[in-house]
């Protein structure tokens, strides 16, 4: 929780015992619940079709009349198949996809939840790696921003705990989906530009003077969204799916890391069942910085300008529905809680 602000946690995931958060905020999350479920069938099966369908079935249910970002997600299992499939085969063996394993037992009640997006051998160096799927916003050093992740390294010991077999560290794969704009994603895969030049309509991924713009998946002349993946310049599809160099694991590193975290979750659950209202707030202190606060859904509330139940009532918050079926931290207990993961999706 160092670092991050302990108070977004609370009200994301604690408050009134279930948690608040944006509209944009469960946006994101339905965007990488759909974009994991692509990449679960495609490695099950390797069958990009299949994979395809899954996404279509998963988006029309959890970005219900979204048609954007449906086929945002479309284009996002599209473009990672067309530059990553082939040598993702290539280079790893699939051991094991969205496999959820036994918790792992840290104290009384509190257990450690396993279930990574895959695990995977490098078939050269025989290496294994945790894969860990990441919707993103910003391509900006995604691929060095993960070295001190030290919570990802936890599942990488969980599963070595678990199945008795080695694991070396963590990947961290990116799924770039655009800035957040007007409410929409603005990603080049599904917002084109176009203009007719000497009589003919030309095309780019990039907007210029003059140029408008237009939704992929209406454009028949270029083939919807099918055909404009397709046509799009592969170095710029590319830049889209960032994969992290190999991050390996210490395992002393990881133990005294969940021993710190227990104990502070130990002391936390205390004042969760027997604390007032403003005990609790005062636990899960606020970390102020520009990081923490720019696009904090609660920064009015933190600011004294608003309260939480003012943003429920003005729409711009509201109650946080759990997809997982459980807390996503590492430790699990009803009521506990979860560690704020560093990821979106």
């Amino acid at each position: 929780m160092r670092g991050r602000c302990a108070r977004k946690a609370y009200y994301l995931y604690l408050y009134k015992g279930k948690g608040v958060d944006s509209p944009s905020g469960k946006l994101d999350l339905n965007i990488g619940l759909v974009t994991h479920k692509g990449q679960e069938i495609l490695l099950k099966t390797g069958d990009p079709e299949a994979a395809l369908e899954g996404v279509k079935q998963e988006g029309a249910r959890l970005l219900k009349g979204d048609i954007h970002h449906q086929k945002l997600t479309e284009a996002l299992l599209m473009g990672w198949v067309r530059v990553a499939w082939e040598d993702f085969i290539a280079r790893f063996e699939i051991l094991a996809v969205e496999e959820e394993l036994p918790p792992i037992q840290l104290a009384t009640g509190i257990g450690l939840p396993i279930r990574a997006d895959a695990v995977v051998r490098d078939r050269s160096t025989g290496e294994v790696f945790i894969i860990n799927w990441k919707t993103m916003r910003e391509k900006k050093e995604f691929t060095s921003k993960w070295k001190e992740e030290v919570q990802a390294w936890t599942e990488a010991l969980g599963w070595e705990q678990s199945t008795g077999k080695r694991v070396d560290g963590v990947l961290f794969a990116g799924f770039y989906k655009g800035p957040f704009k007007d409410g929409v994603h603005t990603s080049a895969l599904v917002h084109g530009y176009k203009r007719e030049m000497k009589g003919e309509v030309v095309y780019s991924p990039k907007w210029a003077n003059g140029w408008t713009r237009f939704p992929t998946w209406e454009e028949e002349a270029v083939g919807g969204l099918v055909g404009w993946v397709s046509w799009f310049p592969k170095a710029l599809l590319e830049e889209m799916f960032p994969v992290s160099p190999p991050i390996l694991k210490n395992n002393a590193v990881v133990e005294d890391w969940i021993e710190q975290w227990m104990r502070w979750e130990t002391d936390s659950q205390h004042i969760l069942e027997t604390g007032s209202e403003r005990d609790k707030e005062l636990r899960f202190a606020q970390e102020f910085s520009n990081f923490n606060c720019k696009w904090c859904p609660f920064k009015r509330v933190c600011f004294k300008e608003a309260t939480i139940q003012d943003l429920l009532e003005e729409g711009r918050l509201e109650e946080r529905v759990d997809h997982h079926g459980g807390l996503g931290g590492v430790g699990v207990r009803e009521g506990s809680l979860p560690e704020v993961r560093a990821h979106e999706g």
